[in-house]
């Protein structure tokens, strides 16, 4: 793996050197970069990975509670219990390539992804990122936080997050995952240059990140199926400032996280992103330009980053500066089919308590 390539082909090409036998690849992510297509397909594919001499040592799709014991990030002792078996199952790799996936790793300080690597196997261990530009995430990443609780409109976010005006309690996982050349040589300090791979997403073509693992690992060209990701869509703009508010609201009246949590996250939200399909016109998150203009300029401090270094990238490099595109004022008047759908969410919650009574 010592090509730039950042001139690639498109297609499941044998220009992407197959990883030596024994590796253990680690794909740490970060997140919202393709991670649960992947995921999904290398575990539909379980069986003709192993005939490919290609060894999951964990049975689940994504090894979340295990990375947590890795990491030591909110974990318990079960956690910790399921890492040391998944180390232990990643020490069987013998002569297979071995390959462990799960965005959560990203959430590793300079420490733990040292730990991770020496616990997988040091030398053997190959660590792949997979980034998006920068200006693609931004309304993804917002979002998410404001799921999981956070008032700060995306303006505000994106003024703290770009320019650091201010913080809040979400700020250390960002700086820690999308801070991107931080990231990155957080996991080359860990593996080593020569054990770093940079795998580029092409929204244009969501199977390519399944073609170029399926050239990492050695795979035939095929292996990896495109497994639909259900229905982990992203909410509209008017869906999100409905959730965003629910949260400000329980702030202002001072109640706790966990009504938020059990009421809105478990029930509203799940309830809108799966039993309702918004209509075409409805608005999207709109990235303001100024921040599309900053976003795009730390892809391009990425991009000389990444060269600088040597790094290898697999796929079109260039295509992580990002571009800046108009984006219309959304709308953010709610459809109220998607408050039903909301209320209709809490009410699941409310019955699943009662029958467990």
């Amino acid at each position: 793996m010592s090509q730039d390539a950042s001139a690639l082909p498109d297609a499941h090409d044998d220009a992407i050197a197959a990883l030596p036998i024994g590796t253990r690849l680690v794909h740490v992510g970060p997140p919202k970069t393709g991670t649960t297509s992947l995921q999904l397909a290398l575990h539909r594919s379980r069986e003709p990975l192993a005939e490919q001499r290609v060894f999951q040592p964990s049975p689940e799709v994504n090894p979340k509670d295990a990375v947590w014991g890795g990491i030591d990030f909110n974990s318990t002792d079960a956690h910790v219990a399921k890492w040391r078996e998944l180390v232990k199952a990643t020490a069987e790799t013998g002569e297979r390539r071995a390959v462990i996936s799960s965005e959560f790793f990203a959430d590793a300080d300079d420490a733990h992804a040292k730990q991770v690597v020496e616990e997988l196997g040091g030398s053997d261990v190959h660590v792949v990122i997979t980034l998006r530009p920068l200006v693609k995430v931004l309304p993804s990443w917002w979002q998410q936080y404001v799921q999981i609780g956070m008032s700060e409109r995306y303006e505000d976010w994106l003024d703290m997050t770009l320019n650091g005006a201010g913080t809040n309690t979400h700020s250390w996982r960002w700086e820690r995952q999308q801070h991107h050349i931080g990231f990155i040589d957080r996991w080359v300090a860990a593996a080593g240059l020569a054990n770093v791979s940079v795998v580029v997403v092409d929204d244009t073509d969501h199977g390519r990140i399944l073609r170029d693992f399926e050239a990492l690992l050695g795979l035939s060209q095929g292996t990896l199926p495109l497994v639909p990701a259900g229905t982990n869509r992203s909410l509209t703009a008017p869906e999100i400032e409905f959730v965003r508010q629910c949260f400000e609201e329980f702030k202002k009246k001072g109640l706790p996280r966990e009504p938020y949590r059990k009421y809105v996250v478990r029930g509203a939200i799940p309830r809108m992103k799966n039993r309702r399909i918004p209509g075409k016109s409805e608005s999207k998150v709109a990235t303001p330009l100024w921040a599309q203009e900053k976003a795009v300029e730390l892809g391009a401090e990425l991009v000389a980053h990444l060269r600088s270094r040597e790094i290898t990238v697999v796929g079109d490099v260039d295509r992580l500066k990002g571009q800046v595109k108009e984006q219309p004022e959304p709308d953010l008047r709610l459809d109220p089919a998607a408050a039903a759908h909301a209320a209709l969410g809490m009410l699941d919650v409310i019955r699943a308590e009662q029958t467990k009574s």
